[in-house]
């Protein structure tokens, strides 16, 4: 089964996430629309306050001022102070706006403790002055000045169709924004319940949805791993049927290996002691007959005996290294003087076809019984000399590959072995197409290859056998040892 894309915790904090990005983008966009909304219905009621606030004003008394201590300054003064105390201001919050000489806007009455008219107007707010002078109403937005921070409405106060002054009625800052706050802190809390409830809606039902898919990926893998476990107990039972039946062939193979190791044993056994007293026999009649055709005779068929009980004798060789029950007295060989020692031992034989051995080696040693190693290359050595024309050469040649110590001995062929027989060549009793009047008569039996494979294998290395153009070249691996040649020395 595929692993599920998602787990529970993984969705729910997905689930969460997203609805509360969605509902803090839906709650800023809502709240600031109220925000907007509430905020000029404020304004709006700010500039009924100043209109209502305006028709207290006698437009008369403000323009025959003319100094802060005239009683036209005082009454308009009180009427400021009413207006003040009307609406709950903060003293010095509501005054009147004069133009100077220039057109420019400049406190006119003022409700403080520190009247005074002239001054020039607060660049915070001089553009809603000079529309309000125009005869348009205006609310201006948040300002700051020294005095603070302040939200306004100013009212254009006219006579004869001529505005002659501006009412500009303050609230604080902070009384704004707590009012705003009163107005929009239910609409908030409505809003948020009003967001909370369908996503919390969306949210239980993708609880559900889930947990529904998860119980039916749940019964999918139950049934799912019971199909496993029958299947593996299925393959369990046939495991274990081959493994018996493996066991059986096995023990039947072992058990056949022993018949054969014990048949060539006493196959052996029995052949080797007849031959022996045949052998004794034929040369105790030998030395009765003084005469010359019988002794020629005699010596002919001691010679054939002879064969015949070293053929037993190598067939009891290759079993007893097949079978392992060769003892292989193991010791550090230099090849270079083992092989010089072979070569030397069949220049006579090599000098009867006018034959050449050629030696290349290299100071290479390897762990192995000297006996079997040099029965070994005599038998190589030998097969090539008896498969070689006359006036030809036999080259050795003795290498390194890797860890292996390499033994190539190469000769002329009279034929080119085909694939077939080159893959049977050492099996036993099969012989090479070639010349075999030389060097000597046990090595026509067909078992030199044969012997010389089991050598092989018995030291752990490989043979094999290549023929291509007239030339037919057998090729000896063997594990080198850990030593060289110049440490034996030593």
């Amino acid at each position: 089964m595929p692993p599920r894309p998602f787990r529970k915790s993984r969705l729910v904090l997905v689930t969460l996430l997203v609805e509360f990005v969605m509902v803090f983008g839906l709650y800023r966009f809502s709240t600031d629309y109220m925000e907007n909304l509430v905020e000029s219905d404020i304004q709006r009621q700010l500039l009924a306050l100043a209109r209502y606030a305006s028709g207290s004003i006698n437009l008369l008394d403000v323009a025959a001022i003319r100094t802060e201590k005239d009683e036209h300054f005082e009454s308009v003064r009180r009427e400021l102070d009413k207006i003040e105390q009307s609406f709950g201001l903060r003293q010095g919050l509501a005054y009147l706006v004069e133009k100077d000489s220039t057109g420019h806007p400049v406190f006119g009455v003022m409700t403080t403790a520190q009247t005074f008219r002239g001054e020039r107007y607060p660049e915070e707010i001089v553009g809603q002055i000079h529309q309000a002078f125009a005869g348009k109403e205006t609310t201006s937005d948040l300002y700051t000045d020294r005095n603070g921070e302040f939200i306004s409405a100013l009212v254009p106060l006219t006579m004869n169709d001529r505005v002659v002054a501006v009412l500009e009625l303050d609230f604080e800052g902070a009384t704004y924004r707590a009012a705003l706050a009163d107005r929009l802190l239910p609409l908030q809390i409505g809003l948020l319940v009003l967001l909370a409830l369908p996503f919390t809606a969306v949210f239980v039902i993708l609880i559900k949805l889930f947990d529904s898919k998860e119980q039916e990926l749940r019964t999918r893998e139950e049934i799912h791993a019971e199909q496993l476990r029958s299947l593996g107990e299925k393959e369990k039972m046939e495991r274990e049927a081959l493994e018996t039946q493996r066991d059986a062939e096995r023990r039947q193979a072992d058990a056949l290996e022993e018949q054969k190791r014990q048949f060539f044993a006493m196959i052996v056994h029995d052949m080797r002691t007849p031959l022996t007293v045949i052998q004794l026999a034929f040369e105790s009649l030998r030395m009765r007959f003084p005469d010359g055709t019988s002794t020629s005779q005699m010596d002919k068929a001691l010679r054939q005996l002879t064969l015949l009980k070293r053929l037993v004798e190598d067939i009891a060789f290759i079993h007893q290294l097949e079978f392992s029950a060769y003892p292989l007295k193991r010791q550090n060989v230099a090849l270079a003087g083992l092989l010089r020692e072979v070569v030397d031992n069949l220049q006579e034989a090599a000098a009867a076809k006018k034959q050449t051995v050629r030696l290349t080696v290299r100071p290479l040693e390897v762990s192995g019984d000297r006996s079997l190693l040099v029965r070994l290359t005599t038998n190589v050595l030998n097969n090539a000399l008896q498969h070689s024309p006359e006036h030809t050469d036999v080259h050795v040649v003795c290498t390194a590959l890797g860890d292996q110590a390499i033994i190539n001995v190469e000769n002329v062929a009279a034929v080119t072995l085909s694939e077939r027989l080159l893959q049977s060549i050492f099996e036993p009793f099969v012989r090479g197409l070639a010349d075999t009047s030389a060097v000597s008569p046990s090595s026509h039996l067909g078992l030199g290859l044969s012997i010389s494979k089991a050598i092989v294998t018995a030291h752990g290395g490989t043979v094999r056998a290549h023929s291509e153009k007239g030339r037919f070249i057998l090729s000896i691996s063997i594990p080198l040892s850990t030593r060289k040649e110049g440490d034996q020395a030593a």
